[in-house]
C-alpha cells in the first residue's frame, strides 16, 4: 500500500503553522483576485462537434456571410441606421379565445397593431430602429397588422384572410401552420397565432459603417431590446384576457441564463452556509468551519485563472457553475478525512500526550492515512472529467478540463493549507481522545448486522446490478433541444416551442437545408478544439465561376432533378414536390423561366452576358427576381449593380424527404445522403460549379448527439478501468480490489437504472454524469478499501478498543504457531470505525449540495442535482451494506472453518 513520506513537511507545520498557512494562501488569493475579474459567460456557441462536416460546412457559411457583409458594409458606407441589423425583437400573439381566431375579433388584431405602434414608440427603441429610406422615420413591425384597412369599421375578415393568402411570402412567418396558407376560400382560414418582428438599424449614430467597431453596436441595439423586452413588455404579456403575449429578441437565451444564475447563486449559498454549519459541527470550531469552507470556495477562482491563462481557455459557460456544487462536497469529504484521521491520531498516540514532538507525529499520521485516501479519490474524479474533456464538443470539453482543474486544485490546497489551519487551531483547543457515537455504532451494532445478513444483502445487491444495469442498455439518444434548458413553463421554452412546432407549415414539418456552392469545408488545422469561437480557414472554391455555360447547365441539371415532381433523377433523400411546395428553391430556375420570356437563349453564352441579363432580371418586374437577389453572395463593385462581382458563392434550398417526427437515425441518414449526394454529383461536374456543401443547424445538431453516447461510453469504460487501476495501486491486493470494483459496480447500475427509468435517452448532461459516474462513485468505496488493507494491530487496540480478550465471535483465529490471527471481520470493523464519520458527514455534505442544484431553475443543473443525489445515496448505501458483506466475507484473511474460530466472548 503506497504511503506518502511527510514527517519533515509536518514539523515545519508544526513549527511554523501561520507561516505556511499565509505562504499557501497567498498565491490562490491572487489568482482569485484576477480570475473573477475575467469571468464572462457564454452558452451560445460551443454545441457542435468542431470535426463534423456538419459544423465545419455551418462554420463556412457563417464566416463567408460575416466577411462579405464586412466588405460590402464598409464599400457602401449606409446613411445611419438604413441597413437591417441582425438584432431583432419579435412578438408572438396567442388567442385566449374560444375558439381561437384572430380573424374573427377584429378587436384583437387592431389591439395588437396599437401595441406594436406603442413599443416602436419607446424612447430605447426609436434610438436604434431601422429607418425607412424614404421618409427617416422608424420603420413599421413586419406584421400581419400591417394588411389590415386603417380603421376598425372598414375591416372584412374575408377581405383580410384574402389579402394574407396572396401573399404566402410574407404570411409564412405572421401566422401558424393552424393557418391553411394553401386555402383557397378564405372563409375557411383560421388564425389562433400571429407573430411580428421589430427590425434594427445599422450604422448607429457616430459609426461610419455597419461594421465599424461592430460588436459594440450590437451591444447598445441589444441593451435597447432587452430594457424594452424585460421592462415593458413583460409586465404587460398578460394584461389583456382575451390574448397572451410572448417575445423573443437576439441573443435571449444569454440573456435569461445571465439573469437566472444570479438567482440560482442562492441555491448555492444556501448549500455553502449548510456546509459551514457541518464542518463546524464535525470539528466543533467556528474557525476550522469558516477557514475550511474559505479554502474550498478560493479554489473556484484559483482552477479559473489556471483554466483562462495557463491552459488559455476563453470559453465559460454555465455547464462550469456545475463545478462549485462538485466541488463543495470533494472538498468536505478530504476536509472530513483529514480532520477524523488527526482527530483518531489522539486516541493513537495518547500514551505520547505530553511528549514536545506530540503534534508532529499525529499530524504526521493523520497526513500518511488521509493523504493517499484524498489523492486516489481526487485522481478518479480528474480522470472522469479529463475524459469529458476529450470530447468533440467544445462546450463540454471545456466543462470537463474546468472540472479537472478543480479537482486537482483543491486537492493540492487541502493538503497544503488544512494542516496548517489544526495545528492554528490546537494552540487554542486541545480535543479530548474519545470515539464518537458515529463510530462506536459502526463497530458494535452495524457491521455485527452487516454479518449476520451478510447473504441476503449480496444477494439483493447481486439482483439489483443485474436488473438495473440491464435496464442501461434500453437508453436511446436524446432528441432534447440544447435552448430548452428552462421548465417547459418558463417563457423562453414556450416561445422555443412555437418558432419551432407552431410557426411552420407542411413543407416546413421536414427538413430544409441551405445548399453552398463555391464554399469549401472551414479549415480547422490550428485552431483550439476548446474555443468554439475560433473558427478556423475560410476558402473558396477554385475555379468556381457560375456564369460560364457549363456551370449554368450543372446548376440548371442539378434543380431540375431535385425540384420536378416527375424527375426520374430525384434522389429518395429530396421531398417529392407538391403544388405550392417546392422541394428546391433554386434561383437558375425562375431565371431561364425568365430568359425564355425575353426570346433569351439558355445556358447565356458568355459571363459577361450572363451578368447583364441577371441584373435586367433583377430590375424587372418579375416576382421571383427580388426573392433571388440574394443568394449570389458576393463583393458588390457599387454603384447600380446588383450582381456581385465577383460571386464568392451562392446559396439555394433543398426540402428532405425526412420529417421532423423521425428518429435520430434517419434525420442524420437524410442530411448525410444529401451532403455525400452533393459531393458526388459535384465531383463529377466542371470546376466551375465549384463545391456543394449542407448546411443547416439541425444537421450539425444532431451529429453531436450521435457523439453524445459514445462520448458516454468511452467516459464510463475509462471510468471503471483507471478506478480499478488505483484500486490496485493504493491496496495492492487484488482480492480487495476485485471486490471493491463489484460495489462500484452495483453503485453504477443502480444509477444507470434509475437514469433509463426517469429520462430514457443520452442528451448531453446525461452523457456528461454517465462519464463522471464512476469517478464521482469511488470515493466512498475507496476510502473504506484503503482503511480495510491499512490494518495494524494498533488501530484494533487503539481506535476500536478490541482484543484477543475483549472481542466478538470471528474477530480472532489461532493460527498453526498460537498467534491470534484478525480475520476479515475484525478487518472490517476497524476499518469502518475508523472511516464511517468522514463518509456519513461527507455524504450529508455532498447531498446538500445536490439537492441545492436539483433546486436550480436551470435545467441541466438541476437534472446534475439528481444524478448527484442518486450518486450519493446509492454510493452510501452499498458501500455500507454490500461491501462491508463482501469483505467480511470473501476479504484476505477471511475467517476459517467454524472449528477455528476463537470465540472468546459472546455478543
Amino acid at each position: 500500500m503506497w504511503k506518502p513520506t511527510s514527517r519533515g513537511a509536518m514539523s515545519v507545520v508544526v513549527q511554523r503553522p501561520c507561516l505556511v498557512f499565509l505562504a499557501a494562501l497567498v498565491l490562490p488569493l491572487v489568482f482569485s483576485a484576477i480570475g473573477v475579474t475575467q469571468l464572462e459567460l457564454n452558452d451560445q456557441q460551443g454545441w457542435s462537434v468542431k470535426s463534423s462536416y456538419s459544423s465545419r460546412a455551418y462554420d463556412a457559411y457563417i464566416v463567408a456571410n460575416a466577411e462579405i457583409e464586412a466588405a460590402n458594409s464598409e464599400a457602401a458606407m449606409a446613411p445611419t441606421r438604413t441597413e437591417a441589423s441582425s438584432n431583432y425583437l419579435d412578438l408572438y400573439w396567442v388567442s385566449s379565445r374560444s375558439p381561437a381566431d384572430f380573424l374573427n375579433h377584429p378587436e384583437d388584431l387592431y389591439y395588437i397593431r396599437a401595441f406594436e405602434e406603442e413599443v416602436i414608440a419607446q424612447d430605447a427603441i426609436q434610438r436604434v430602429c431601422l429607418l425607412s429610406n424614404s421618409t427617416g422615420q422608424c420603420v413599421g413591425a413586419y406584421s400581419a397588422t400591417s394588411f389590415l384597412p386603417e380603421l376598425q369599421a372598414d375591416y372584412d375578415r374575408n377581405t383580410f384572410a384574402s389579402d394574407l393568402l396572396s401573399d404566402i411570402d410574407d404570411t409564412s412567418f405572421f401566422v401558424s401552420s393552424a393557418f391553411d396558407i394553401t386555402a383557397t376560400d378564405p372563409s375557411l382560414v383560421v388564425m389562433p397565432m400571429l407573430r411580428s418582428r421589430l427590425q434594427f438599424g445599422l450604422p448607429l449614430e457616430g459609426y461610419d459603417s455597419a461594421q465599424d467597431r461592430a460588436s459594440e453596436q450590437s451591444d447598445i441595439i441589444q441593451e435597447a431590446i432587452q430594457n424594452v423586452a424585460i421592462d415593458y413588455l413583460n409586465p404587460l404579456r398578460t394584461q389583456n384576457d382575451a390574448l397572451i403575449l410572448y417575445f423573443d429578441f437576439s441573443d435571449i437565451t444569454n440573456y435569461y441564463v445571465d439573469t437566472t444564475i444570479v438567482s440560482d447563486a442562492v441555491y448555492a449559498g444556501a448549500a455553502g452556509a449548510f456546509v459551514f454549519t457541518m464542518l463546524c459541527f464535525h470539528t466543533r470550531s467556528v474557525f476550522l468551519g469558516f477557514t475550511s469552507l474559505l479554502q474550498i470556495l478560493l479554489s473556484f477562482p484559483t482552477a479559473y485563472f489556471a483554466y483562462r491563462f495557463i491552459v488559455g481557455i476563453e470559453h465559460f459557460g454555465t455547464l462550469q457553475s456545475l463545478a462549485i456544487f462538485l466541488v463543495l462536497g470533494i472538498g468536505t469529504d478530504d476536509i472530513f478525512i483529514f480532520w477524523d484521521a488527526f482527530r483518531q491520531s489522539a486516541v493513537v498516540f495518547a500514551a505520547k500526550a505530553d511528549s514536545p514532538d506530540v503534534l508532529v507525529d499525529r499530524l504526521d499520521w493523520a497526513f500518511r492515512k488521509a493523504a493517499g485516501a484524498m489523492l486516489v479519490t481526487s485522481l478518479t474524479t480528474f480522470v472522469a472529467f479529463f475524459v469529458t474533456a476529450l470530447s468533440p464538443i467544445p462546450n463540454i470539453k471545456d466543462f470537463g478540463m474546468f472540472a479537472a482543474l478543480l479537482i486537482v486544485l483543491n486537492f493540492f490546497m487541502v493538503i497544503t493549507i488544512f494542516p496548517c489551519l489544526v495545528i492554528i487551531h490546537m494552540r487554542y483547543i486541545k480535543p479530548i481522545p474519545r470515539l464518537g457515537l458515529v463510530e462506536t455504532f459502526f463497530r458494535d451494532r452495524w457491521i455485527p448486522l452487516v454479518w449476520r445478513a451478510r447473504w441476503p444483502i449480496l444477494f439483493v445487491g447481486l439482483a439489483l446490478m443485474v436488473s438495473f444495469g440491464s435496464l442501461a442498455s434500453r437508453f436511446t439518444t436524446g432528441t432534447k433541444r440544447i435552448e430548452d434548458i428552462f421548465d417547459a413553463d418558463h417563457p423562453l421554452t414556450i416561445v422555443n416551442a412555437l418558432k419551432i412546432e407552431e410557426f411552420v407549415f407542411s413543407s416546413n414539418a421536414f427538413f430544409t437545408a441551405t445548399v453552398t456552392l463555391g464554399l469549401e469545408l472551414i479549415d480547422r488545422a490550428g485552431t483550439s478544439p476548446f474555443d468554439p469561437s475560433d473558427y478556423g480557414t475560410l476558402s473558396y472554391s477554385e475555379g468556381f465561376a457560375p456564369f460560364q455555360t457549363d456551370a449554368q447547365q450543372a446548376l440548371f441539371d442539378l434543380c431540375s432533378d431535385y425540384g420536378d415532381e416527375n424527375s426520374t433523377n430525384r434522389p429518395d433523400y429530396v421531398r417529392t414536390p407538391t403544388v405550392g411546395e417546392p422541394s428546391v428553391t433554386c434561383w437558375i430556375l425562375a431565371w431561364r423561366n425568365w430568359l425564355e420570356s425575353q426570346n433569351q437563349t439558355f445556358p447565356v453564352p458568355t459571363e459577361e452576358d450572363a451578368r447583364n441579363l441577371l441584373e435586367q432580371w433583377f430590375d424587372s418586374d418579375d416576382e421571383n427576381a427580388e426573392e433571388f437577389s440574394n443568394v449570389l453572395v458576393g463583393l458588390a463593385p457599387g454603384g447600380d449593380n446588383v450582381v456581385p462581382n465577383p460571386v464568392e458563392f451562392m446559396t439555394m434550398t433543398v426540402v428532405l424527404a425526412v420529417p421532423q417526427s423521425a428518429s435520430l437515425g434517419e434525420k442524420m441518414n437524410g442530411f448525410e445522403s444529401l451532403a455525400s449526394g452533393l459531393t458526388d454529383r459535384f465531383r463529377d461536374g466542371p470546376a466551375s460549379i465549384g463545391t456543394g456543401l449542407v448546411v443547416s443547424d439541425y444537421f450539425v445538431v444532431f451529429a453531436m448527439q450521435e457523439v453524445l453516447v459514445r462520448t458516454a461510453i468511452i467516459g464510463l469504460c475509462a471510468g471503471i478501468g483507471f478506478g480499478f487501476l488505483c484500486l490496485l495501486v493504493m491496496t495492492r491486493n487484488l482480492r480487495v480490489s476485485v471486490l471493491a470494483a463489484l460495489n462500484i459496480l452495483v453503485v453504477t447500475a443502480l444509477v444507470l437504472g434509475v437514469m433509463q427509468l426517469t429520462l430514457g435517452e443520452i442528451g448531453f448532461m446525461e452523457a456528461i454524469s454517465i462519464t463522471a459516474l464512476v469517478g464521482l462513485s469511488f470515493d466512498f468505496t475507496l476510502h473504506f478499501a484503503i482503511a480495510y488493507v491499512e490494518y495494524e494491530p494498533e488501530h484494533a487496540l487503539l481506535i476500536a478498543g478490541v482484543t484477543p480478550e475483549d472481542c466478538l465471535p470471528g474477530d480472532f483465529y489461532e493460527a498453526d504457531d498460537g498467534a491470534m490471527v484478525a480475520t476479515s471481520l475484525l478487518r472490517t470493523r476497524v476499518a469502518f470505525t475508523r472511516i464511517s464519520v468522514s463518509v456519513l458527514f461527507g455524504a450529508i455534505s455532498s447531498t446538500t449540495a445536490a439537492i441545492a442544484l436539483t433546486l436550480c431553475e436551470i435545467q441541466y443543473l438541476g437534472l446534475f442535482g439528481n444524478f448527484l443525489l442518486q450518486v450519493i445515496i446509492f454510493s452510501l448505501v452499498a458501500s455500507n451494506t454490500v461491501l462491508p458483506a463482501l469483505l467480511m466475507k470473501f476479504g484476505p484473511q477471511a475467517p476459517p472453518k467454524a472449528t477455528k474460530v476463537v470465540a472468546l466472548q459472546e455478543p
